[in-house]
């Protein structure tokens, strides 16, 4: 149990910064009931919509005794631009918390062949960084499908089992860090980013900087590599912003999951919001405005962190820092080590299942919605798919609202640039 909670850690949200400046187990999720309402119209399968899942991943095939806790999983289907040769790749990560389509390399059919995109005659090749690890690769250009949905000619990371550049490894990304190369290391086939963005770097990209994801090459080669500015319809981009009617954003909508775990839990990822009679927002959902950073206020125990974000690509609340020195957190909550003391992880472990609140505030508006959630021992945890696992936070200034929040609610995410019937702009309802 304890491996299948840690390695989730390396799936995180994306530094948004670069917007702006450009556990297996047994039981069975409940039925969702979602009291800030759902999209009006029949659940289940349509041409705007696509089937989530919790559950035994592609790590858990190869690597039983490192599996994943709380990783949600969706189907892609990768096409040669403007050809019916098309392959779908299976338990691919939904992650509201970046923005853009990456696949390992490995995990592309034979059957199917993607050309390398080119800026200045050059490979073009990015550099991904999370918070504790990075991915490298080649990106590509790929027609994306989902369900019915379909955006043609999108820029595409293929991450590489590939040695990158220093400038990747030790500046993009942190200093030591690991690379991401294999669905060991990942728990996935690949991450879709569906956030409330666009391009994955934006604006900051565009010129040369220290910290730019984008590199250009003239072999396969690290050497030959160094950081380049691309124009951000060259950059990788969320699929959701090329599809046709449906691309002001998407709602997420999960089944609840009851308190110590579950085996797996299901959901639908709608494409458009209020573009459909399904993907509809019902009365009295609350909009949160993000600012430029994909971010929006929390206030948990008189503390404000005003850098938060909702984000299905992290396993855990992520919240409150740990105190090497006292070896406790700051929000007096218990915690246990679920790592190693060269590699330490801390997670909450309260005596008994705690009730908590917080307050979430819009970046952009008054707005402000009260959010219950509970907190177990993530040392008696069991499943795939846990609502109540909490953990501490590298930063202390973000509560970062991971996939338990999404757990029976439908949550609405919009994109940038965009408008619906619930705003304009970056927000989060539900």
């Amino acid at each position: 149990m304890k491996d299948k909670i840690l390695l989730l850690l390396t799936v995180f949200a994306l530094a948004g910064f670069l917007t702006l400046a450009g556990c297996g187990g047994g039981g069975s999720a409940s039925s969702s009931t979602n009291s800030s309402g759902s999209p009006g119209g029949p659940q289940g399968s349509s041409a705007d919509s696509v089937s989530l899942s919790v559950g035994p991943g592609p790590s858990d095939m190869t690597n039983p005794a490192g599996g994943y806790t709380n990783i949600l999983f969706a189907t892609v289907t990768l096409c040669e631009p403007g050809t019916s040769t098309c392959q779908s790749i299976d338990h691919v990560l939904v992650d509201t918390g970046s923005y853009g389509l990456r696949i390992l390399a490995s995990e592309v059919p034979s059957g199917i062949s993607l050309n390398g995109a080119t800026v200045g005659g050059k490979n073009l090749y990015e550099c991904l960084p999370f918070v504790d690890s990075y991915a490298w690769g080649k990106v590509v250009t790929a027609d994306v499908e989902m369900a019915g949905e379909k955006g043609s000619g999108i820029p595409v990371q293929l991450i590489q089992n590939a040695t990158a550049p220093s400038d990747c490894s030790s500046t993009v990304a942190t200093s030591g860090s690991s690379s991401v190369k294999t669905v060991n290391d990942l728990g996935a086939k690949g991450i879709i980013g569906v956030g409330s963005f666009t391009a994955d770097c934006g604006g900051y990209c565009t010129s040369v900087a220290k910290f730019d994801f984008y590199f250009t090459c003239s072999s396969s080669d690290a050497s030959t590599c160094s950081q380049a500015a691309v124009p951000e319809s060259q950059q990788v981009i969320n699929p959701v912003s090329k599809f046709s009617s449906d691309h002001n954003g998407v709602v997420i909508q999960m089944a609840s999951v009851g308190n110590g775990g579950a085996g797996s839990a299901s959901g639908t990822m709608y494409f458009g919001i209020g573009t459909q009679s399904n993907n509809t927002p019902a009365s009295g959902v609350k909009v949160l405005g993000l600012n430029g950073y994909g971010n929006f206020g929390t206030s948990f125990q008189s503390k404000s962190y005003p850098n938060s974000f909702a984000d299905t690509g992290s396993n855990s609340y992520f919240v409150g820092t740990y105190d090497s020195s006292t070896k406790k957190a700051s929000t007096g909550i218990a915690v246990c080590n679920l790592g190693s003391s060269s590699n330490p992880a801390y997670f909450y472990c309260p005596s008994s299942e705690l009730s908590e609140t917080a307050t979430m505030s819009s970046s952009s508006s008054s707005a402000t919605k009260s959010v219950s959630f509970n907190v177990g021992n993530a040392n008696t945890l069991n499943g795939y798919a846990m609502s109540d696992l909490a953990a501490t936070n590298s930063d202390g200034t973000s509560f970062d609202w991971g996939l338990p929040f999404f757990y029976g609610r439908t949550v609405y995410v919009g994109l940038d640039g965009t408008s619906s019937s619930l705003g304009s702009g970056a927000y989060v309802a539900f």
